[in-house]
């Protein structure tokens, strides 16, 4: 018995084989799929109808997401404000009078800037333990961020905490952030459920910053990209005591008032604090709106889609300082 190299026999000559074996391997290649064929047609049918309906079902999703994609963009074109109306200049500082830190964060308004615009490819999956739908909610939320060109004002300067950004993401499209349990495996999708369990906010923000991470690696850094992240110290002047990582710079984000609202009452009532242990007042249009996907999560943790480099760093970003 000898070994021959299959597929030698290709434009009507053997490659590399002596003549014999490599027309003996091209009539037994040929006589296997004929028995494919014809001994087991009704299975080769069901096989074959398989495989078109999820090639059609993947094809009739890539474009339904990318007219979400192109439909957002344009409302999002149609709802900026003009040059002239973003009022906030470089004279911009905290000394305004008669305005508190949070109606200062509340109204700023960057008078030169930019969207980051997001697609992503086809062969691309947004299937992670956060699901493709939360994934697909991200990329749109991203996409209404109005980024600073300079020159920066003292505000703009101030830069922006991850956890402002996921109260936003929160606020703005009314859909919860999968958060895991801390010291175990599982994944809840009901916030509700993540507040009784007694599991501090900063576990929510710390699941928004991985997901956002994780989204960005596929996306080839299109989330992230110009942005300079790294400790900042926006937080410390609501109330909180530690440095927190985010961006550099100050965008124009959705829901900004809200959010500065949320970290005034959080003020308010907690006094000067460390990390967000407790949850802020959402308001209870948020909790009648939020809706979530609730699915079983049978991998672990550590076979999660995050990778082991994101999940070793707990609770530490991986650039240094708290997520909070």
């Amino acid at each position: 018995m000898i070994k021959v190299r299959s597929h030698t026999w290709q434009n009507g000559e053997p490659t590399g084989e002596r003549l014999g074996h490599s027309l003996g391997n091209e009539m037994a290649d040929y006589q296997a799929k004929r028995a494919n064929r014809e001994l087991n047609v009704a299975f080769t049918h069901s096989v074959q109808n398989d495989a078109d309906t999820t090639l059609e079902a993947t094809k009739l999703r890539q474009g339904h997401y990318k007219l979400l994609t192109a439909l957002h963009k344009k409302q999002v074109k149609m709802t900026i404000k003009t040059t002239d109306d973003l009022t906030c200049n470089a004279s911009a500082c905290l000394s305004q009078v008669h305005k508190t830190i949070w109606e200062i964060l509340g109204d700023h308004r960057p008078q030169f800037g930019y969207h980051i615009e997001v697609f992503w490819p086809s062969n691309v999956s947004l299937e992670t333990a956060w699901t493709e739908e939360i994934a697909s909610e991200v990329i749109q939320w991203w996409q209404d961020i109005f980024w600073p060109h300079p020159p920066y004002n003292e505000v703009t300067n101030m830069g922006i905490s991850w956890c402002e950004l996921s109260l936003s993401f929160l606020l703005d499209r009314g859909v919860t952030i999968p958060t895991r349990i801390p010291h175990g495996q599982e994944m809840l999708f009901d916030l509700q459920l993540v507040k009784q369990s007694g599991t501090g906010f900063f576990h929510t923000v710390k699941s928004f910053y991985w997901l956002c991470s994780l989204l960005n690696r596929p996306l080839s850094g299109k989330l992230f990209h110009d942005l300079q992240r790294g400790e900042v110290t926006i937080l410390q002047k609501q109330g909180s005591s530690n440095r927190t990582n985010g961006f550099r710079v100050r965008p124009l984000f959705p829901k900004q008032k809200e959010v500065a609202n949320v970290l005034r009452k959080y003020r308010a009532k907690h006094g000067r604090y460390g990390g967000m242990t407790e949850w802020p007042d959402l308001g209870d249009s948020f909790w009648s709106q939020c809706f979530y996907s609730i699915r079983e999560i049978e991998t672990d943790w550590d076979c999660c889609a995050l990778g082991s480099s994101l999940q070793a760093h707990g609770r530490r970003a991986k650039d240094g300082g708290e997520i909070l």
